[in-house]
C-alpha cells in the first residue's frame, strides 16, 4: 500500500494547467474528453519535457497505437479492474526504483519487493533460483544471469563465487580458497573461476566497514 494525492479535472486545459506549476507522478488522461483529444493533450505534455508517466483511458482500443507515440506507459480500457491498476503500479514501482536497494521478484499477477541487504544469497535449482534470507527460502522462476543482472544496480555486495551461487558477501563469516562459510551457517562453494573475484570482492567489502 502507498499514500497517493489524487487531483481531478474536469476538462483538459485545467490539467495542463496544473501540470505547468505541479509535478506529478502518473496522469490518466482521457482519449477524448468533449471536444478536446487526450493524444493533443499528451503531444503538448511531451513538446514541454514533462516527465509525468502517461495512463491513456477509453472505452475502446481504437487509438491504442497512436497513445504510445507519446511513450504511454500504459492504456486502460474501461471497465478496469482493481488488479489491472495494481498490475500497472507494480511495474511502475519495479521500473523507477532508483536506489537499487531492493530485489523484485515476479510472483503470478504481482510483484514482490525485496531488501538486498536482508539477502543472504541465490542458488540455482534447475529452472528455479532459490533466495535464502533470514526467513523462509522463497524460489521463483528465473536463470541467475537475470539475478545477477537485477543485482549489478545500487547495492554491490553480491557477488558470483559459483555457477549455481551468487553470495551476499557482507553474510560470509569465513572464507577460504574453495569454500565459503555463511553467517547462517550454510557452506557454499567457490569455483575456482571466481576464487580470485571472491576474495578481492570479500577485501574490498571489509575495507569499506573498517
Amino acid at each position: 500500500e502507498c499514500d497517493c494525492e489524487v487531483d481531478n479535472f474536469t476538462d483538459l486545459n485545467s490539467m495542463f494547467y496544473s501540470i505547468e506549476s505541479k509535478k506529478y507522478d502518473f496522469l490518466f488522461i482521457p482519449i477524448t474528453c468533449g471536444d478536446d483529444s487526450g493524444l493533443k493533450l499528451a503531444s503538448i505534455i511531451r513538446e514541454h519535457k514533462v516527465n509525468s508517466e502517461i495512463v491513456f483511458t477509453s472505452e475502446n482500443l481504437k487509438n491504442v497505437l497512436d497513445g504510445y507515440i507519446y511513450r504511454a506507459f500504459d492504456y486502460f480500457v474501461f471497465p478496469v479492474s482493481a488488479k489491472r491498476v495494481k498490475e500497472m503500479f507494480n511495474r511502475y514501482f519495479l521500473y523507477n526504483d532508483k536506489s537499487g536497494n531492493f530485489f523484485y521478484i515476479k510472483n503470478g499477477n504481482s510483484i514482490d519487493k525485496y531488501d538486498k541487504y536482508s539477502i543472504y544469497y541465490f542458488a540455482s535449482d534447475g529452472r528455479k533460483i532459490i533466495m535464502y534470507s533470514a526467513g523462509n527460502p522463497i524460489s521463483f522462476y528465473s536463470k541467475l544471469n537475470l539475478v545477477e543482472e537485477q543485482l549489478s544496480v545500487g547495492v554491490q555486495n553480491f557477488v558470483r563465487v559459483h555457477q549455481s551461487f551468487l553470495v551476499n558477501v557482507q553474510y560470509i563469516k569465513t572464507l577460504t580458497k574453495g569454500n565459503i562459510l555463511m553467517e547462517n551457517g550454510d557452506n557454499i562453494p567457490i569455483s575456482r573461476k571466481y576464487q580470485e573475484t571472491v576474495h578481492n570482492r570479500f577485501l574490498a567489502f571489509l575495507e569499506r566497514r573498517i
